[in-house]
């Protein structure tokens, strides 16, 4: 038995292709890998929430419209103070909404890349119980060896198995929140291979959102001239100020956004630059 479980943990390392190992011991990369899940564990949680906060402020979003609608088809003397009241009480809405949306936009692709991360430690981890469980395999036999290549072995499935359904989850976007660190010195060759191919599809995505977001900021920067231009001429139109204000905002958010994907496409593109020379690296000395 403990010479079958031997050979099955050797296999599924010839598989998963982790011939390097890292330095760390068995106990730091446990401490590792909890840590990636809890911290993957509690963004998830916050995501949920805010995806709850915003099916509310949509549902009140739609009543408060649907109140201002009713404004507007009653009249009477006082019908113009009561629409611009309900059309205050739809902005404020529209804007916790908003706010809410861009905080989802940020925290989703942190998400991914701690999701990453979470995949990286328990990669590393079941590794490392299957080597261990190799390495006893190769000891004279016994009942309590047995038992811990079972263990190892095991537990190992176990992550893989954890590894597998979480590759398939998470939305790409922008990471506007904290990078994800490089990988250090002692990453394996699949780890390396595993994150670069994570660089090269975040910077695929940032050359996305930017192209999303130039027509954007360029119907904002005209609303702005527009609107500013109205106001010099002294046209006392409703909310004037306000809308420039507003609109101004929005297009400084923008820009913001679109500064920060350029700052973090150029972080990626060098992260995967270096990492593409590593690998190659590794691999000229395989050879």
């Amino acid at each position: 038995m403990g010479r079958l479980l031997c050979t099955a943990a050797l296999c599924l390392i010839c598989v998963v292709g982790w011939a390097q190992e890292r330095t760390r011991t068995l106990p730091e990369l446990r401490k590792t890998r909890n840590k990636t899940i809890q911290t993957h564990n509690d963004t998830r949680g916050e995501l949920d929430g805010l995806e709850r906060r915003l099916q509310a402020e949509t549902k009140a979003l739609d009543a408060a419209n649907a109140r201002v609608r009713e404004a507007e088809a009653d009249g009477g003397p006082f019908a113009s103070a009561e629409i611009q009241r309900r059309r205050r009480v739809a902005r404020t809405i529209a804007n916790r909404k908003a706010a809410l949306m861009l905080t989802k936009a940020q925290l989703t692709p942190r998400h991914e890349f701690e999701r990453v991360a979470m995949i990286d430690a328990r990669s590393a981890y079941a590794s490392r119980l299957m080597k261990l469980a190799y390495r006893l395999g190769s000891q004279p036999k016994s009942d309590r060896r047995t038992r811990q290549i079972r263990e190892h072995t095991e537990l190992a499935l176990s992550e893989l198995s954890g590894i597998a359904k979480h590759r398939t989850l998470g939305k790409r976007g922008s990471d506007l929140g904290r990078p994800v660190p490089p990988l250090d010195a002692g990453a394996t060759l699949d780890e390396m291979q595993w994150r670069a191919k994570a660089y090269q599809r975040q910077v695929r995505t940032y050359e996305a959102q930017l192209k999303k977001l130039k027509p954007r900021e360029a119907r904002l920067a005209t609303h702005v001239e527009h609107l500013n231009r109205l106001r010099e001429r002294g046209y006392a139109l409703p909310e004037l100020t306000k809308t420039l204000q507003r609109e101004r905002g929005e297009l400084t958010q923008v820009q913001d956004l679109r500064q920060a994907i350029e700052k973090q496409t150029k972080y990626y593109r060098q992260l995967a630059k270096k990492l593409q020379e590593r690998i190659a690296a590794v691999q000229g000395s395989q050879k």
